[in-house]
């Protein structure tokens, strides 16, 4: 909004338009409460639905109550170093100027804001001269403040253009109510904008994060995808080469754990949904942490005993969960602890996958909040760093999308933890029953011992009667 560009006649004193007083001594009008209380229901209703378009309510509901012909909401900013008062929302007769601004210094809203108080003004652009390019004139303006953590930021304002509206107190009082909105509304949008803000350098900062991450790793895929394609490897080389791929995979995918936080937290988490046989999946959860199990002499047993073990999921999603919880279990436990890793069918339609160390265990109030983003173990009693809790947060999630259940349970400190995730296995695709699968991929019904030794970083895995 600027000023016209003809010469202007001087102003008068601020004074002579201050015209407050006036306000007490004017008959008021009697209030409609059930217009008012109607009108502050549908404005916390549209706050509930949709902040975005409070503010525009805020102001129709103004002239709606108080007769005015115009009315407005403007905000302090800072604009290139300077203060000014922007008109986030109007209606009536300005409603075209929604968005225009006005420098703090000669501004009505500035002087609301010097004397914080509420202020009638009569005819005001004779001392705001800047303002005498806007038409209709202003024949009264009443201004109210709002305010954040007790420092007012802004002013709802009515206008009437008419010589025959005058304000009243109950006006003031009307506007006044309808300031304690404003305040809500301004706020409420202030912390989506931060939100938005807060998202958006965080996103960007994870991926060029994962991207600096990525690149050492580009030349040992492609030296491990070369030796891959020698013919004259061993078949000891050969597996050990196999090994080193699935690692550099797995690598991969602890990098991407950083961008699925952000990607979980603005619901664009993708899956890839095929049908995905539980059994192998947990098969190669051990081959990948062999290794680690190996190095604390951990006793592992698997009692894959579920009569069908298909689910509908994302192969590589549910194997980060399945990792997420072995890791987990692994790094808890003493040297020479017990693992159980059991399946079952509790119900037709359904799988359960059940994890159970002998580890350190979880204190009942951290049990409630174990799944919350950068909730950490006990480092004190693990002996190490635990990372930064993002692994049983992004498994819930990635549960979630499968439409499953994942739950955690423990008796308490040093007893112990067990993780339970339940999955359907037959809503969502035709049944493969009929389908004769390999060998080592059909679903094991007898227990088995997994006897992990230190041979080429590989575990291996012998059935046992049950």
């Amino acid at each position: 909004m600027s000023q016209n560009a003809i010469s202007t006649p001087d102003p008068c004193a601020l004074d002579e338009v201050l015209i407050t007083s006036q306000l007490s001594q004017r008959r008021a009008r009697p209030p409609d409460f059930q217009a008012e209380n109607a009108a502050l229901i549908a404005l916390f209703d549209a706050l509930t639905e949709s902040p975005s378009v409070i503010l525009q309510k805020l102001v129709e509901t103004s002239i709606q109550l108080t007769g005015a012909d115009t009315a407005g909401i403007s905000v302090l900013e800072s604009q290139d170093g300077r203060e000014i008062f922007r008109w986030h929302a109007v209606a009536g007769e300005y409603g075209s100027l929604k968005g225009s601004i006005l420098p703090r210094s000669y501004s009505p809203c500035g002087t609301v804001l010097d004397r914080n108080s509420s202020l009638l003004m009569d005819h005001p652009a004779t001392y705001f001269t800047n303002m005498i390019p806007i038409n209709p004139q202003i024949s009264e303006v009443l201004l109210v403040p709002f305010y954040q953590n007790d420092k007012a930021i802004g002013t709802i304002w009515v206008i009437a253009h008419r010589e025959d509206k005058r304000f009243d107190a109950e006006d003031a009082r009307v506007v006044t109510s309808l300031s304690k909105l404003a305040s809500i509304a301004v706020q409420t949008l202030k912390s989506l904008d931060d939100a938005r803000a807060a998202s958006s350098a965080r996103d960007r900062f994870l991926a060029v994060l994962s991207h600096e991450l990525r690149t050492p790793l580009s030349p040992v895929v492609m030296a491990v995808a070369a030796m891959q394609q020698n013919p004259d490897l061993t078949p000891t080389l050969r597996e050990d080469v196999e090994m080193i791929r699935r690692n550099l995979d797995l690598q991969t995918r602890l990098i991407d754990d950083m961008l699925d936080v952000s990607r979980v937290m603005s619901g664009k988490l993708r899956l890839q949904m095929q049908p995905t046989r539980i059994h192998h999946l947990l098969k190669h959860t051990l081959e990948i942490c062999a290794s680690d199990l190996n190095s604390k002499q951990l006793h592992l047993q698997f009692d894959l005993v579920a009569a069908a073990d298909q689910v509908c999921g994302d192969p590589a999603r549910l194997q980060q969960v399945f990792w997420n919880l072995m890791k987990n279990a692994i790094k808890f436990s003493p040297e020479g602890a017990d693992i159980h890793i059991r399946t079952s069918n509790p119900r037709p339609g359904s799988i359960r996958v059940q994890l159970q160390d002998s580890g350190i265990g979880i204190d009942p109030h951290r049990l409630l909040r174990i799944f919350d983003a950068f909730e950490q173990g006990d480092a004190s009693a693990a002996g190490h760093s635990t990372g930064l809790g993002l692994g049983l947060s992004i498994s819930k999630s990635i549960i979630d999308r499968h439409g499953g259940t994942i739950q955690a349970a423990s008796d308490g400190p040093g007893k112990g933890s067990t993780f339970t995730v339940e999955l359907d296995n037959s809503d969502h695709f035709p049944s493969t029953s009929n389908q004769r699968l390999p060998v080592d991929e059909q679903p094991n019904t007898a227990q088995l011992l997994l006897a992990v030794e230190d041979h080429r970083n590989s575990a291996k895995v012998s059935p046992t009667s049950s």
